[in-house]
């Protein structure tokens, strides 16, 4: 099992709602991938998004 999978059922297990994916593709782009766990919805973001969602 991956390091991701495990770091991300151990924030389900915690209850935290949100999860912020960066990854060289997402990095060259200038975006983050961010996933939802409450609606499991997984996007891929510009890092004004992002930050506009968590306010």
């Amino acid at each position: 099992m991956s390091r991701i999978v495990k770091q991300q059922r151990n924030a389900n297990k915690r209850s935290i709602d949100y999860v912020i994916l960066p990854g060289d593709e997402e990095r060259e782009k200038q975006l983050v991938s961010f996933k939802n766990f409450a609606t499991r919805e997984q996007k891929m973001i510009s890092l004004q998004e992002c930050v506009d969602l968590l306010k």
